[in-house]
């Protein structure tokens, strides 16, 4: 993976990383969505399952309490009482078993007991009486015992029932009990099955199993079908045991398992309630197909929407790579494609000293507006001007064609190629005109060079001519004396062309350190430059994470919609009861949220956007301080180089004095032939002091072949500078 990710382009990259990050995002909302619905509707079971456990709860307790009623009505009855002491079994049966056979499917047991627990009248089966039922009975024998009533579940030989037993007294007498009793069987189970539709079975939980009914090993009782084949582990056994109510799930069926509790508050017995859940299994197999259906269309949606946003974005950045590559290779006559506007038609503005009144293909926030000082213009704005608009991007022109960070990118492009092209312009004429200037030195000097060996060669005439007309000296002293102080004039016209040559060296030197400030300020225009682009590089990083947060708004968003369709299918299959509609509520809040969060982090990216603008316009304004100090340097430059026009001037006048006082000294040097012999002496004097004139000029022809050779090395560096400028396109 490493050496992967380095060797894909940033494009690739982000619908990679965007791709991945959708797929998880909707994944992971689909399962949410999904576990939600399912503990929802799971939930929603469990509901319906306690409220039908609460059910048979009351229904037991609304049986006992009807039973306490009766029994109490038949106990305080006085004929009953008075029968019931004179132990007149057929009275007792006369008076109450036509009312009892009215309410016989209701109350399968109601008998009279006497002190000692024994069977006085069983009116549901009158005919059998006197048997001992205190080794079973002991509902009846503690309602004997304590003399108060005792109602709860209690095992019998026909198995479980609800017994309501009360003593009777009379006069003060205890005479026994009356009980109601009703049958906890398959009658009992048949009732809850009319209402709530599914297979109910009864078990004990009892460990002696001495009670006198047909149990078998596995302590079921009764139920309403013939078979169960649902076992129950002896973990839940001891759960029941503990008196907790129990629901679990087993494939198609749910399963309740409800302890209940003997007259004496013991867990005795528990009943199992199976429901068949198929319909709910299909529901959530068939909400699990459906999100994941929506999850694979919203992953298609959305690589779909990340493809077209990221082609919208890069396609652009890929023009900008090419333009940029242009520039790099010296064609600056590149630029961005912008939305073409005539602000003052836009504006209304009918300011006409304006530069760009009535113009078309126009950006006026460059030229005239808010941004033009910083170029060295001028603002002639009227909005800007009266204070109206703060800068320019409050304008409608500069938001017609600023668009997007694209569009502004593209009009701060073709701002950078204007300005880089018009300081190559400059510099191309600086570099002509300097030029032009070094070819004039070069040809001064050669001048001053040439001159300078006619005046050497000149001097060594005059000494060779000193020397054979030394017999002469003393017949042309008067002449000797005159062309002695004419040689020193030329001395001293020569120490002044050698001061003069000097300046020009000097002035040189400081042509070259101008030229080498020019290059520095060059340099510092490329690394200007460079900054320039890594702004730009930041404004498209920026731009790739409006992208990301973009996506994950229209992710939300579809989101959004699928929780809403689900909350109508929830609300649809529930009815009444549609409680799962709240859930799904609650989830497209959260969403909206999310939604908020994301429009946010647009917010903070555009600020960024802005400052990485920023940053650009700090840089170009750098670049344009370098551009004003190379036009010192070449202002200077060509300052320079006006003095050593001026120097090599002096240089040839002096040399226009030295010749005419040599055609003064050669009129002379026929006199001195005349008297050769006679001044030998002093024309030998007169020769040395011509060897040193000459001497003299010798140096003065090296010092201008210096000025000559540093003339040359300027029209070279010229040529340089020519040569890299002519890489540039206008």
């Amino acid at each position: 993976m490493k050496n992967i990710l380095p060797n894909l382009s940033l494009r690739n990259l982000l619908l990679i990383v965007i791709s991945l990050s959708m797929i998880i995002i909707i994944s992971s909302l689909s399962y949410f969505i999904y576990s939600n619905m399912s503990a929802e509707i799971i939930d929603q079971e469990e509901e319906k399952l306690n409220g039908i456990a609460k059910t048979i709860d009351t229904k037991l307790n609304d049986l006992l309490e009807e039973g306490e009623i009766a029994v109490k009505l038949i106990a305080k009855n006085t004929a009953v009482q008075s029968a019931f002491a004179d132990r007149d079994r057929e009275m007792l049966r006369n008076m109450l078993l036509n009312s009892y056979q009215d309410i016989s499917q209701e109350m399968a047991q109601f008998q009279f007991h006497l002190p000692d627990s024994t069977s006085f009248l069983r009116l549901h089966n009158p005919d059998k009486y006197g048997d001992d039922l205190s080794s079973f009975r002991f509902t009846v024998n503690q309602a004997n015992q304590e003399q108060k009533m005792i109602s709860g579940i209690e095992e019998g030989r026909g198995g479980y029932g609800l017994r309501v037993v009360s003593p009777v007294e009379y006069q003060g007498r205890h005479l026994g009990t009356v009980e109601f009793g009703s049958s906890l069987g398959e009658g009992f189970l048949g009732e809850i099955e009319e209402n709530f539709n599914g297979d109910y079975y009864l078990y004990s939980l009892a460990d002696d199993q001495s009670v006198a009914w047909d149990a078998n090993s596995t302590n079921w009782i009764a139920s309403t079908t013939d078979s169960d084949p649902y076992q129950i582990e002896s973990e839940l056994i001891s759960k029941l045991q503990e008196g907790n109510t129990i629901i679990e799930s087993r494939g198609d069926s749910n399963l309740l398992l409800m302890p209940f509790e003997d007259y004496k508050g013991e867990v005795s017995g528990y009943f199992k309630a199976v429901y068949d859940r198929s319909q709910i299994v299909n529901n959530l197999n068939s909400l699990l197909r459906n999100v994941i259906i929506f999850s694979v269309i919203g992953i298609i949606i959305s690589l779909i929407i990340t493809f077209l946003v990221a082609r919208k974005i890069f396609n652009p950045l890929k023009k900008f790579e090419g333009m940029f590559a242009s520039l790099a290779l010296g064609n600056l006559n590149v630029s961005y494609p912008i939305k073409t506007v005539n602000c003052s038609e836009i504006m209304d503005c009918e300011e006409e000293s304006c530069p760009d009144f009535e113009r078309d293909e126009v950006t006026c926030w460059f030229d005239v507006g808010s941004y033009a000082p910083e170029f060295g213009e001028e603002v002639h704005c009227p909005k800007i001007k009266t204070g109206e608009y703060k800068d320019c991007t409050e304008c409608k022109v500069y938001k017609e064609v600023n668009k997007n960070e694209i569009e502004k990118l593209g009009a701060w492009f073709n701002k950078f190629s204007d300005v880089l092209r018009n300081l190559v312009k400059d510099i191309i004429e600086m570099s002509d005109s300097l030029a032009a200037s070094s070819q004039e030195l070069t040809a001064t000097g050669e001048e001053l060079s040439a001159s300078a060996e006619e005046i050497g060669n000149s001097m060594q005439t005059v000494a060779s001519g000193s020397e054979e007309q030394s017999a002469q000296v003393e017949e042309t002293s008067a002449t000797i004396t005159d062309l002695r102080n004419q040689i020193t004039s030329i001395n001293d016209h020569s120490d002044e062309m050698y001061n003069r040559a000097e300046n020009v060296m000097e002035n040189i030197e400081s042509g070259n350190k101008t030229l080498s400030n020019t290059e520095d300020i060059i340099s510092k225009v490329k690394t200007n430059t460079k900054a320039t682009a890594a702004a730009i590089n930041s404004l498209g990083e920026s731009s790739k994470e409006i992208g990301e947060i973009v996506d994950l708004i229209n992710n939300i968003s579809d989101q959004t919609n699928l929780l809403a369709l689900n909350a109508a299918i929830e609300a649809a299959r529930a009815g009444e009861a549609g409680r799962g509609f709240s859930v799904v509520a609650e989830e497209i809040r959260e969403l909206s949220e999310q939604s908020s969060k994301a429009t946010e982090d647009i917010a903070k990216l555009i600020r960024s956007i802005q400052n990485d603008v920023e940053k650009a316009v700090s840089n170009m304004d750098e670049n344009e301080s370098a551009v004003l100090e190379s036009v010192e340097a070449i202002d200077k430059t060509s300052s320079s180089f006006t003095d050593i026009t001026s120097q090599a001037g002096g240089l040839e006048n002096l040399i226009k004095n030295i010749r005419s006082e040599v055609d003064k000294m050669s009129q002379n040097s026929q006199n001195v032939k005349k008297a050769v012999d006679e001044i030998s002496e002093v024309s030998e004097m007169a020769a040395a002091n011509a060897e040193e004139v000459a001497a003299s000029s010798e140096e003065q022809a090296a010092s201008t072949q210096t000025v000559v050779n540093a003339s040359e090395e300027l029209v070279d560096m010229v040529e340089r500078l020519n040569k890299i400028t002519s890489q540039f396109n206008l």
